[in-house]
């Protein structure tokens, strides 16, 4: 565990996640002291009446910002809910006791979308930095074979579709994405976009069948020159 300080000021409107839900309190009508309360004083409260785990470390050295380790003990036991109180890859109790492979449902369409992270920014992080996206657009990478298939080259502009919506993509051709499928990196602001439209407007809000999940990954696309 470690506590860290601010190297700058936030700039502009900028808030932390705390300071967020702090106004969206107080805009909802909650009115409780909890919400009175910063990050800060609600770090020196733990601080100050530490849990007995806490106090097992160096308060001393975790309040000056020196990274402590928090020792488990000996019998320390987790809170699975299951019947053995741990992680269970075979879990008899459950109707379905080993994880198995479920056919996605996908769309009717002939290409698996994938999303990833652009190298120059982190989802939608740094759509602020002009000096990092003027490396990158927002690309929609595919295999020479598949490119070659839908007669698209390298540069145009392509329109990505399904059932759902469809957004513009800057179109890249390159062997590492394999065949059947196609590649969107970033999740870019709207006003990055060379459309009105961004790669969200593909995926679907289904969730799994078990857990409620996200299925971001479980699209299916196709692709047009603009």
């Amino acid at each position: 565990m470690q506590l860290a300080f601010p190297a700058i000021e936030p700039i502009g409107e900028a808030k932390s996640n705390w300071d967020t839900f702090r106004l969206l309190a107080t805009a909802m009508g909650f009115a409780e002291p909890y919400f009175q309360q910063t990050a800060d004083d609600l770090i020196r409260g733990l601080l100050a009446n530490p849990s007995p785990w806490l106090a097992k470390t160096d308060i001393e050295k975790l309040k000056m910002g020196v990274p402590v380790e928090l020792p488990l003990p000996h019998d320390y036991k987790t809170n699975y809910k299951t019947p053995s109180g741990k992680i269970e890859i075979l879990s008899p109790s459950d109707s379905e006791p080993l994880p198995y492979y479920t056919e996605p449902y996908g769309d009717d369409a002939p290409y698996w979308l994938m999303t990833a992270p652009t190298p120059m920014m982190l989802n939608s992080s740094f759509n602020e930095r002009d000096d990092l996206l003027a490396k990158e657009s927002m690309k929609l990478k595919m295999n020479p074979a598949d490119a070659a298939a839908k007669g698209i080259a390298d540069g145009q502009r392509v329109i990505v579709f399904n059932a759902r919506g469809e957004a513009v993509f800057h179109f890249s051709i390159t062997p590492r994405v394999p065949v059947g499928v196609v590649v969107a990196e970033g999740v870019w602001w709207l006003q990055r976009v060379p459309g009105a439209r961004s790669v969200n407007a593909l995926t679907s809000q289904r969730l799994t069948d078990r857990g409620a999940g996200s299925t971001f990954y479980d699209t299916k696309v196709n692709v047009r020159a603009e």
